[in-house]
């Protein structure tokens, strides 16, 4: 097959001593199939109305062959203008003149390339090409006709991105193109058959005459996408951290990404300055900016009350402005459904106890009394040691208690950010920074005290969370439930410029690919669901590279801007969509650690849903299902496999990418019956039986009956009926096992091959 390549030419024309009054193009950049046109106006201001005259495109081989357009607009910042000039069918390969000037005949010219020979292109219109249907994988292809008439096979493959398996490969459509020719549609890829349907993945497309077999290197067009499950409901127990506060990303595109992934709200803030600047409510521009996407997709919010422009609140007046600034924002905010406000944002880092209690003194009562459904979320501490962070919160309670006043009248939730230090796994317990002073991470902030900081034995989310109940507890304030406002890690290898001991991070102890910041998101989900009332993971997007490297790659997507796919799925984002899909608002109903090895195990809708992973490489873990079926999905909610074994013991094959164990189907005893339909429980004069359903519910599935009779281990006979869905009544036709030794009863589902009953043995 002739290979294409894309020929693109970038011409830049500088406008310089040009008298004219049309708006002044700067660049024309040759796509193929536009020209990008952009430029300044003469004013050099936003909003300014310009005109652009393209008088001609002329072809220099065939000068009759011409485009006249006019447009006129409006620009934009600083007077920036741009422009999309449509290059029509007719206009093929070749050197070209684009000339351009006002109506009165005051032209310039650029010179161009056009070369518009590529094979295939593609390209994709879903939102960081994250789909939420495997079956409806859309992508937009043209297609180009070689030098003859053809009929061609539009053939795709489908790989994994994390290990490059194939996992679809079929021929989509059919195209007859004649030379030259272009073909533009859409595509459809349905994944719903494929070995797998959720993940990151790669499409590959080839073009080959129909009834060839495309060879490998046929498949020259690619294309990353990926697909997560979508969630009907949302998951009350997972929220994140968007920071539209910050002016980052697009609100209505992050937001309808976050309902179908089944996030429930977004935590966000809004500044005093952004609002109450001057002591009077101002219109807070960027808040009304995702405000509407936020109720369009049905999300809750938690806003922070932030001051930071002038500092921590500490005088009376400052306490007394502060306060008048959170009660404008609750009292504007009330109408839009906002109730959860955070009072500052890891206020432990500097300011002491008693300043801290000063403030939450004044704002709790007065946010409290603009409507009794407002919840004031208090402290957001950095991380949840005991001196700089779980010492500090008692330390405000007491002071609380010290002024007689209830902490529960000042507190509804106790707001947390519960990092790990050194980007380390939620479940490690022992300490691993033996390089500077023994301690997990030795930072500016740390003192002397912090030596012993760490709970002896158990450094663990788990043990952390434990610890900071029990320390509540001795005030009298366990009962008070927790919010984790912050919690995440950090895809980055390399040095990533955290402030933590510089031989850890050389000695790559920080280290996280984007696998590991999967599996660490979901474990902690799990490890955390009974401890913590919401978990906000810190951040839905990767920051601009404005920050130290790894707080720009906390994001659960790709940035918004400057890469190649705006907002694209991390692992992340497709395994915690699958999360809030399969255990979404479920009951965790048991949590079991034996060593490296976690079970948690989750009741949702009926059924009994096991997480499970090792912290090890791979381990394997006995199940006991008692008569359950079950299916295995990955980390990422692809169905890896599907068990029932009549003693009910399942080998499950672990690893650090959690894996979920659907015990799928009760599989209760069939009947077997006599040409009476009566019971039998063994095989006696009557040599005619056969298995009966008829104690059983509607199957809800199609499957196949079946009644089998075996003589020394071997088949010698079979009966068998198709089920139809929803029949609640059905027997196999009689079977003679007058030689036979033992008689079985199975009930199959076509659909996955599953049992819908035990194999049920009667002996002679």
């Amino acid at each position: 097959m002739k290979k294409r390549v894309i020929a693109a030419l970038i011409a830049c024309l500088m406008i310089t001593n040009c008298n004219i009054a049309f708006a002044g193009i700067e660049t024309a950049v040759v796509k193929r199939d536009a020209i990008l046109l952009s430029g300044t106006t003469f004013g050099n201001a936003a909003n300014e109305k310009f005109s652009l005259m393209l008088h001609n495109l002329y072809d220099a081989d065939n000068p009759a062959e011409s485009v006249v357009i006019a447009d006129q607009g409006v620009s934009g910042e600083d007077g920036k203008w741009t422009y999309t000039m449509p290059l029509a069918d007719k206009i093929g390969d070749g050197n070209y003149t684009l000339r351009y000037g006002d109506s009165s005949g005051v032209a310039e010219e650029i010179n161009l390339q056009i070369d518009r020979t590529e094979y295939i292109s593609l390209s994709i219109d879903e939102v960081g090409h994250i789909f939420f249907d495997p079956s409806m994988v859309k992508v937009n292809a043209i297609l180009l006709g070689e030098d003859t008439v053809q009929i061609n096979d539009v053939a795709a493959r489908v790989y994994t991105e994390e290990d490059n398996e194939l996992i679809f490969d079929e021929v989509l459509t059919t195209v007859e193109l004649k030379k030259q020719e272009r073909f533009s549609g859409k595509l459809t890829i349905d994944l719903s058959n494929a070995r797998k349907q959720y993940g990151m993945f790669v499409l590959k497309l080839a073009m080959v005459p129909t009834g060839t077999e495309a060879s490998e290197e046929d498949f020259e067009a690619e294309i990353r996408f990926s697909v997560a499950k979508k969630s009907e409901t949302a998951n009350s127990k997972v929220g994140i951290h968007t920071q539209f506060g910050h002016g980052y990303a697009d609100s209505a595109v992050n937001t309808m990404l976050l309902k179908n992934a089944g996030y429930c709200g977004i935590r966000d803030y809004l500044a005093y300055s952004q609002c109450f600047s001057n002591g009077v409510w101002n219109e807070p521009v960027r808040y009304n900016g995702w405000v509407d996407d936020i109720q369009n997709n049905d999300l809750s919010q938690i806003i922070q009350f932030d001051s930071t422009n002038e500092g921590f609140p500490k005088t009376k007046e400052e306490i007394q402005r502060f306060t008048d600034y959170a009660v404008a924002v609750v009292s504007n905010l009330i109408d839009d459904g906002v109730y959860y406000y955070e009072l500052w944002n890891e206020p432990n880092w500097e300011y002491t106890a008693e300043e801290y209690a000063n403030l939450l003194i004044s704002v709790a009562p007065a946010i409290h009394n603009v409507d009794d459904r407002v919840k004031i979320l208090a402290f957001s501490v950095a991380g949840v040691s005991n001196f700089h962070s779980v010492n500090w919160i008692v330390n405000i309670i007491n002071v609380l208690k010290k002024k007689g006043l209830d902490p529960h009248d000042y507190i509804d939730y106790i707001s947390v950010h519960p990092y790990k230090p050194l980007n380390q796994a939620p479940e490690k317990k022992t300490r691993t920074c033996t390089c500077t002073y023994g301690t997990e991470s030795f930072n500016a902030w740390e003192s002397d005290a912090d030596l012993n900081d760490t709970i002896p034995g158990d450094s663990s989310l788990v043990a952390r969370m434990d610890n900071l109940t029990n320390r509540l507890g001795e005030v009298g304030c366990d009962d008070i439930p927790f919010i984790a406002t912050e919690i995440g890690w950090y895809s980055f290898v390399g040095d990533s410029g955290q402030t933590s001991c510089e031989k850890c991070i050389a000695a790559g102890r920080t280290n996280l690919d984007e696998i590991g910041q999967a599996q660490y998101c979901v474990r902690a989900t799990a490890l955390l669901y009974n401890k913590i009332d919401t978990i906000y993971f810190h951040t839905f997007n990767n920051k601009p590279e404005n920050t130290v490297d790894c707080e720009e790659n906390y994001g659960f997507t790709k940035r918004w801007n400057d890469v190649e796919i705006p907002y694209e799925a991390k692992p992340v984002f497709i395994a915690m969509a699958n999360f809030n899909s399969m255990l979404g608002n479920a009951e965790l109903i048991e949590e079991n650690q034996d060593d490296a090895k976690y079970d948690y195990v989750f009741r949702k809708d009926g059924k009994k849903i096991h997480m499970m992973w090792t912290t090890d490489d791979s381990e394997i873990k006995a199940l006991n299902t008692d008569d359950m079926a079950i299916v295995v999905y990955d980390m990422y909610g692809n169905p890896t496999d599907k068990y029932y074994n009549s003693d009910s013991l399942y080998n499950i094959t672990l690893s650090q990418s959690p894996v979920y164990v659907e015990e799928t189907v009760a599989v209760p005893e069939l009947e077997v019956v006599d040409i009476n339909g009566k019971s039998v429980g063994s095989i006696g004069d009557n040599t005619q039986l056969s298995v009966s359903m008829s104690t059983l519910s509607a199957t809800k599935e199609k499957g196949i009956l079946i009644c089998a009779a075996y003589k020394d281990n071997m088949l010698i006979g079979t009966k068998a009926i198709t089920v139809e869905a929803e029949e609640m009544s059905v027997q196999t036709p009689y079977l003679n096992v007058q030689n036979a030794d033992v008689v079985k009863g199975f009930y199959w589902k076509i659909s996955n091959s599953i049992p819908g009953c035990k194999a049920v043995k009667i002996f002679k």
